[in-house]
């Protein structure tokens, strides 16, 4: 019995060994990712409230100006590149043909908020996000109206590759340019002598 029981608590003792190994690598292993977890975390929080924000009624008084805006720039733009267009609320007309309406979906404001969160849970100078943010939306909202001007040029003389334009290509388009403008962002950021120091989130 005694050898029996000697046995059991060596065996206890070496399970509790293990148990001890182990969770002391996973601390360790949690304290070097904990700045990247929270990061994520906070992320993801400036995500949802992005969204949030989204269903208010000031925000969608906000975005149907937008569109209209939208709108607005690209006709100016097609006009300047001899186009026969005219801007009706949201629309880019053609004589009496719509030839594309500029919706919700299409004012790239998805792909603004993806970048502003990604910016504001980044460890960097209040700074260093208020300049990311405000060129990061600048250069989206822009190539969303070349895209809107780009769109309306194949509408009217290559209608055949309208969907592939506006589905497949721009969306390709958008994707790449906000991924490069979060890591060129980030890039450019992480040089700044302060993230060698501590940055207040």
């Amino acid at each position: 019995m005694a050898r029996r029981r000697i046995k059991r608590l060596k065996q206890q003792s070496e399970i509790w060994l293990h148990f001890r190994f182990y969770k002391d690598r996973l601390l360790i292993w949690y304290a070097s990712k904990a700045p990247v977890f929270a990061c994520i975390l906070k992320f993801i929080a400036y995500l949802i409230l992005l969204y949030a924000i989204s269903l208010t009624s000031i925000y969608q008084a906000i975005l149907s100006k937008s569109m209209v805006l939208d709108a607005q720039f690209a006709g100016f733009i097609l006009r300047g590149l001899g186009e026969q267009s005219h801007v009706s609320g949201p629309a880019l007309w053609l004589g009496k043909d719509c030839i594309i309406t500029v919706l919700p979906a299409c004012t790239a404001l998805e792909f603004s908020w993806f970048l502003i969160a990604a910016i504001l849970a980044f460890p960097a100078k209040w700074g260093q996000r208020f300049l990311g943010v405000i060129t990061g939306v600048s250069v989206t909202l822009f190539l969303n109206v070349v895209r809107v001007v780009s769109l309306y040029v194949v509408g009217v003389h290559w209608t055949a590759f309208l969907t592939v334009v506006h589905e497949e290509v721009w969306g390709i388009v958008l994707n790449i340019s906000t991924f490069v403008l979060m890591v060129g962002w980030i890039m450019w950021a992480r040089r700044s002598p302060e993230l060698n120091s501590h940055v207040p989130a």
